[in-house]
């Protein structure tokens, strides 16, 4: 696995997949894409814990899809949610195929948090049986 740190604005990322963190009570700020607000409106999608919503081909972003992974309450936001967070949406995205997801952290980008997305991410690719042969 790779992990990599830009700082390039939103609507230039490019990946397979480009996943934004959603809290319980309101859509993210700055998604350039109203599809996500409409998820929260609908009732679709609450932010919950482990929760996530894929959107295909997102407007004005060079992305394939859009995800918004539940992050929960914000004020109980911590790093060990953004580990559960990060590993949830690696574990839903590798099993659809998807390879190069980027993660915009945004308020989130420094020091504790960062390092347990980057945590999360690297335990929930991690496959256990990888390596072992089938028995003879």
């Amino acid at each position: 696995m790779k992990v990599l740190a830009s700082m390039e604005p939103f609507d230039q990322l490019e990946a397979d997949a480009l996943v934004v963190l959603g809290f319980e009570g309101g859509a993210p700020e700055g998604v350039p894409d109203g599809r996500v607000q409409e998820l929260y409106d609908s009732r679709e999608f609450h932010g919950k814990n482990e929760e996530s919503a894929v959107l295909h081909a997102p407007g004005s972003l060079k992305a394939k899809r859009l995800v918004v992974a539940g992050a929960g309450e914000r004020k109980k936001f911590g790093p060990n949610e953004m580990r559960k967070a990060a590993g949830a949406i690696a574990r839903t995205l590798k099993c659809k195929g998807v390879k190069k997801i980027t993660l915009v952290l945004g308020e989130f980008s420094q020091g504790e948090f960062a390092r347990a997305a980057v945590e999360g991410a690297i335990l929930a690719n991690f496959e256990p049986d990888h390596y072992k042969t089938d028995p003879k």
